[in-house]
């Protein structure tokens, strides 16, 4: 098990161990790419972006975009690390997946088989109905502290958020998108595993992606090029964009400080856009889960009464104009992050920007057509 000291380490010799982009792209699309990133970053009035691209395995391209730090005139460059907010679910689930192919949980089995701390509820709820928010767990609501600032050392300590509400539909018969369901899951992993979540993902699961600098987004612990995070101020107030200091509407501000331990799972790892093409690329080649897991996790559930919806376990699922995709996207505070695969044309993006409530994945699948079209 890698204790704290070597996971900064880690972090600090990223840069070094990286792989640079192994292709190039043609200048032409390049210059494409480049001005539709600057047109949505205007548009959407993004901070700081930087944007990777992946075509058949490998890294093609990766550039930032903007300010990384507003305050210190740091620009965003390849090497950026942001907030993945609810892309860290496809980890979480790839995680589940391993420990299902090794016999340690099964799928259909309920999540009190595996986490003593979790309280009996009016209907059990299995793995499977997690991975693809049907357990009936609770998202966010209005009772909670937005701005965490307390840290929790293990995923089942975080439950204290959630486990004592009571569970919003019947697990099966509704899908109903949950951040603390993927959290249940963290502690699922570490019931299974014996080993903390965070621990598990170092050193299970970012070996066989070769994400060098994908890591838990920790609050206390130095992490080479971490982006600062920023909103920009509002008269309304939402879960994910607060004006506590009264800022006059449209001014750039600092994102609210939250220490997103308490639901690492679901939205609270942190890496380099790069690194995000790397992991979906490895889930495709099958060196993170075997392929049938792979494949399982990439077809769209049905509700009890046969219902299809558009998850899988850890993954959106999309289909338009005859492409298949996989995606997923998510806004925090002080991020907003973008991860599309589209399947058959081995073609990945990756947009990652350190300004909440943007669209991101507006970019990305725009990016991914430019690319699609230039082949």
């Amino acid at each position: 098990m890698l204790d704290l000291p070597t996971r900064t380490l880690l972090s600090i010799i990223a840069l070094s161990l990286a792989a640079l982009p192994g292709q190039a792209l043609d200048t032409e699309l390049v210059q494409d790419v480049e001005k539709l990133i600057h047109a949505e970053m205007e548009s959407q009035r993004m901070v700081g972006v930087t944007v990777a691209i992946g075509v058949d395995g490998e890294v093609v391209w990766s550039k930032g975009f903007g300010l990384a730090d507003v305050e210190n005139d740091v620009p965003a460059t390849e090497y950026t690390v942001y907030r993945m907010a609810s892309v860290s679910k496809p980890v979480t689930a790839a995680a589940v997946m391993q420990l299902v192919e090794q016999g340690k949980i099964d799928l259909d089995g309920t999540v009190g088989t595996y986490v003593s701390a979790w309280p009996e509820k009016r209907w059990p709820i299995t793995i499977r109905q997690l991975l693809g928010h049907q357990g009936g767990v609770r998202h966010y609501a209005e009772k909670d502290v937005v701005s965490n600032t307390k840290a929790y050392s293990t995923s089942t300590e975080s439950l204290e958020y959630f486990a004592d509400d009571p569970l919003i539909v019947e697990p099966g018969t509704k899908y109903s998108y949950s951040t603390y369901g993927f959290n249940l899951l963290g502690a699922v992993i570490e019931g299974a595993s014996d080993m903390s979540f965070v621990d598990y993902l170092v050193e299970h699961v970012y070996p066989l992606a070769g994400t060098e600098t994908m890591q838990d987004d920790s609050q206390s612990r130095l992490i080479k090029h971490r982006a600062r995070g920023y909103s920009f101020a509002s008269t309304e107030s939402s879960s994910a964009n607060q004006n506590p200091g009264g800022a006059p509407p449209g001014e750039l501000r600092n994102a609210m400080l939250v220490d997103v331990s308490y639901k690492v799972g679901g939205s609270g790892l942190c890496s380099t856009a790069a690194d995000l093409v790397r992991f979906a690329q490895s889930m495709e080649a099958g060196k993170v889960v075997k392929p049938e897991s792979r494949d399982l996790m990439w077809t769209a559930q049905k509700t009890r009464e046969g219902t299809q919806t558009s998850y899988g376990m850890g993954w959106i699922i999309a289909e338009r104009a005859g492409r298949r995709f996989v995606v997923h996207v998510g806004t925090q505070l002080g991020a907003s992050t973008s991860l599309i695969l589209l399947r058959d044309e081995g073609i990945v993006v990756a947009v990652m920007c350190n300004t909440e409530d943007t669209n991101p994945g507006l970019i990305g699948r725009r990016i991914a057509f430019l690319v699609e079209s230039s082949r």
